[in-house]
């Protein structure tokens, strides 16, 4: 069974709440292709003198234009924002706790003052913005080396190549190849990609962040939240991998 299909078994809640997206990956400003710059006309001369007049040329019919498509994007600044946010202390404040996962063995912390976090039945951490249990959220789950495909990035891309098939035309920025986050001497890789999401009438920003860890297993870092409401999630996103810990 791949990555991609185990993840999709993780939390039937935000399967049932997004049409398109059946994976449970998984920050985020909109992002759009942008087409390449005309270049510049270069300058015309003078025409010589008593140069003959030629007849224009017939002009042809202009090419019918295409439907646009999802163009893959760079990631969007706010990642690298969000990266060097890691490297900030863990905010202080009593919200803050640990929250474990008694059945993979990892911890994570969350501000409790704030938003809510569960086990799932597959041994990974949600961590919901919304009271209802949907989007703004964060998955935050461990597998071993051979569940991931090998390691982080190829985990990042079995879960890429999924998020393309199955949103099919609701994509609008593709994942493209896992990009390095620099995170000093961690091995954390993302992708980032959006998609439009009928039921939530909107845009859905969704990263997902993997680190290779000593031990050959996999973290994985999932966010979920509509573009114009990602504060929460980058700041959940944020303090789930700063404070990733394994069980002793």
């Amino acid at each position: 069974m791949s990555v991609y299909n185990l993840t999709m078994k993780e939390d039937s809640t935000m399967k049932n709440r997004m049409i398109a997206l059946v994976l449970v990956i998984l920050m985020l400003s909109a992002l759009t292709a942008c087409g390449k710059p005309e270049p510049a006309p270069a300058p015309t001369e003078a025409p010589a003198a008593e140069a003959p007049v030629e007849e224009p040329a017939a002009t042809e019919e202009p090419a019918a234009t295409e439907e646009p498509v999802a163009t893959e994007a760079p990631a969007p600044s706010n990642a690298e924002e969000a990266a060097a946010a890691n490297a900030n202390a863990i905010p202080e404040g009593s919200g803050v706790v640990e929250k474990k996962s008694a059945l993979k063995g990892f911890s994570i912390k969350f501000d409790s003052d704030k938003y809510t976090a569960f086990e799932n039945s597959g041994g990974g951490i949600d961590v919901f913005a919304a009271e209802n249990d949907g989007v703004p959220c964060v998955y935050v789950n461990l597998f071993s080396k051979d569940m991931a495909g090998g390691d982080a990035q190829s985990y990042l891309k079995q879960l890429a190549s999924g998020v393309e098939e199955t949103l099919g035309k609701n994509l609008e920025t593709k994942p493209g190849e896992p990009k390095k986050v620099d995170l000093g001497e961690r091995d954390v890789y993302y992708i980032y990609y959006t998609y439009k999401d009928a039921e939530l009438d909107g845009v859905v920003a969704s990263a997902i962040w993997a680190e290779n860890l000593a031990d050959g297993s996999v973290a994985s870092f999932n966010s979920l939240a509509l573009q114009e409401e990602t504060a929460d999630v980058d700041g959940i996103l944020n303090l789930a991998v700063q404070s990733f810990q394994l069980a002793q």
